[in-house]
């Protein structure tokens, strides 16, 4: 893609597409069947028993797979950037944006060390802090979508469009 002349790309790469998307989909399946783990976390702390079950093993897999695919997604945009906002979008929409996507990031990081931490130091109050971030996450999550949507249908800029399609050509 070709820059906007001020050194920023004017769309998203495939791969950084491809990142987005990935984990957003493993971030839902994790939110979607935490409850196996839940269950297991229990279970190791009343009973101090090293419980090494299908769903720990999927949901700690899983987790360290979102965290490594961050990390890449966060080194690709501090290599490459991301596309300005479209010129029509409110300062407040963009500063909302920005703060929406750091508490993204922010929790997306934490979730997986802080639900190590819990598994690992068999601690009740860490586990108590992981489940309140994964409801932060996924208000956050909702108000990404809605921001998204809102830019889309509201504004009717190309910002939702720019993740859809990172192949279109200009």
């Amino acid at each position: 893609m070709t820059g906007d002349g001020q050194g920023r790309p004017t769309g998203y790469s495939p791969v950084q597409a491809g990142l987005h998307w990935g984990i957003a989909a493993l971030i839902c399946f994790q939110l979607l069947v935490h409850r196996g783990m839940e269950r297991d976390f229990d279970t190791r702390v009343d009973t101090g028993a090293a419980v090494l079950s299908l769903p720990v093993l999927v949901h700690a897999a899983v987790g360290t797979v979102i965290l490594a695919l961050t990390v890449w997604r966060l080194g690709l945009l501090w290599r490459r950037g991301s596309p300005a906002p479209p010129a029509n979008t409110p300062v407040v929409v963009h500063v909302m944006g920005k703060l929406t996507h750091a508490g993204l990031y922010g929790l997306v990081i934490a979730l997986p060390l802080s639900g190590s931490f819990a598994w690992a130091l068999q601690s009740e109050r860490a586990a108590e802090l992981h489940e309140l971030a994964q409801w932060a996450l996924f208000w956050l999550v909702l108000l990404h979508a809605l921001g998204a949507f809102f830019e889309h249908v509201v504004l009717r800029n190309e910002v939702l469009i720019r993740i859809l399609m990172p192949l279109r050509l200009p």
